[in-house]
């Protein structure tokens, strides 16, 4: 069986410049330059989005109960 996955990277201004142009290219979680195949970078996920809003969420409780 095969699950889709939809995958949302933040990406820096050059790195999108550089895909958009065709001067890189993705491979899996690596972006690399089209010419020489060399690694320019590694794709992260963002798991921090999560602890940013529990710990908004506890801002928020905070606030509240005072």
């Amino acid at each position: 069986m095969t699950l889709p996955v939809t995958v949302t990277f933040m990406l820096a201004d050059w790195i999108a410049k550089g895909l958009k142009d065709g001067t890189f290219e993705r491979v899996g979680d690596v972006i690399r330059e089209v010419a020489s195949k060399k690694i320019v970078t590694w794709l992260r996920d963002n798991r921090s989005l999560a602890p940013q809003a529990m710990s908004f969420a506890t801002i928020l409780l905070l606030v509240y109960s005072i």
